[in-house]
């Protein structure tokens, strides 16, 4: 059976493992995340409308790549956890639901008060500002529930309805 320990340096390798692997695919660094999210913000600030169609298609990226970054984290620990036959801590711990659309906001602020940082693989940037926000208890704490679901952000505002992950 793998020690908690081992499984702290596993699920990170494993993490990093995986951006790596899809990087020559994907290789979006912190200055073009910014710029996608940036108007994603917009986009959403408009009330689901954009002023122009790249400003809809970089909504799209930036909602679809943060989801991609945490749905990737979240199949590293499920297989992680499995792996060694008991639950593993997450590293990634949200505070009940958080809807996508503030995870979007969180990042834009981290990556405009850190421009020294936007050479960095976007997941990466992600994950250590979710990370940063969001801390998990500590180890002595009893282990937490895996995060939740991810369910995107409404593409139009629906007031009764708002998803949320």
């Amino acid at each position: 059976m793998m020690s908690r320990v081992t499984l702290l340096t596993v699920v990170p390798v494993v993490l990093v493992w995986m951006t790596a692997s899809v990087a020559p695919c994907l290789a979006r660094d912190g200055n073009e995340l910014l710029r996608d999210c940036t108007d994603a913000l917009r986009h959403i600030d408009n009330g689901y409308r954009s002023t122009n169609n790249q400003q809809l298609l970089n909504y799209g990226v930036c909602l679809g790549y943060i989801e991609g970054v945490i749905s990737g984290y979240r199949e590293a620990y499920s297989t992680a956890s499995a792996g060694a036959g008991v639950p593993s801590p997450p590293v990634l711990c949200f505070p009940g639901t958080v809807p996508l659309g503030q995870i979007v906001r969180i990042v834009v602020n981290a990556l405009r008060a850190s421009p020294e940082k936007l050479h960095f693989p976007g997941s990466l940037l992600v994950t250590a500002v979710i990370m940063g926000t969001f801390p998990c208890p500590s180890s002595d704490a009893p282990p937490p529930a895996p995060p939740p679901a991810v369910v995107p952000s409404p593409i139009a505002p629906q007031p009764s309805k708002s998803r949320q992950w």
